[in-house]
């Protein structure tokens, strides 16, 4: 892994106190620590939400087994039993189709508002991505002891640089490989 701290000094640029004041009126600074907040929130409803229709309705079988600081996971995933499951909760979307084209803008537009903050309230180590009403290009601003911006492209570039090194898609199962039933197994090590 890169030092983060030498990377953000070299591909950044330094903002004057100018700039800060222009880019609170004339931008959406969206704070990153705010996103990651609502993320491990969303994360643990998700769980729930994840235990309640894959266990409690039995849609994806699983088994949990803990012992002492691991835990092992296993999935059953039989695409046919799964689509025949999702079948039975067809009737359940006729109400939800008529309710979310209403519901969602305003939650999706509510739930952004959460997330603007002004450049000013920014503490020491925060980061937000700046998207200009102006169309200038989006940038990541990092406050250190001074502001420092850095073009998205940049950080988005690296960062999928970074991601391209690791060996995720020899993870992932292959469902299209086969119709049958399919045993995948994960193992979870809790960390203090």
């Amino acid at each position: 892994m890169p030092d983060v701290n030498a990377w953000i000094r070299k591909n950044s640029v330094p903002l004057d106190p100018d700039e800060i004041q222009e880019i609170d009126h004339s931008s959406y600074v969206v704070s990153g620590r705010r996103v990651l907040i609502s993320f491990n929130v969303l994360q643990a409803a998700g769980s729930k939400i994840f235990s309640i229709l894959f266990q409690g309705f039995r849609l994806i079988p699983f088994q949990i087994e803990k012992h002492q600081e691991v835990t092992r996971i296993a999935f059953i995933v039989d695409p046919q039993q799964l689509a025949r499951r999702i079948r039975r909760f067809k009737p359940l979307l006729i109400p939800l189709k008529a309710i979310l084209p209403k519901v969602l803008p305003r939650l999706l537009i509510k739930a952004a508002r959460l997330h603007i903050v002004k450049m000013k309230d920014m503490a020491e180590g925060d980061v937000s991505v700046v998207f200009s009403r102006l169309g200038a290009e989006p940038t990541v601003v990092v406050k250190q002891k001074e502001f420092l911006s850095i073009k998205l492209e940049k950080v988005v570039q690296t960062a999928m640089e970074l991601y391209s090194r690791f060996k995720i898609a020899e993870l992932k199962p292959d469902f299209d490989a086969s119709e049958k039933p399919a045993r995948i197994e994960m193992i979870v090590r809790d960390s203090e």
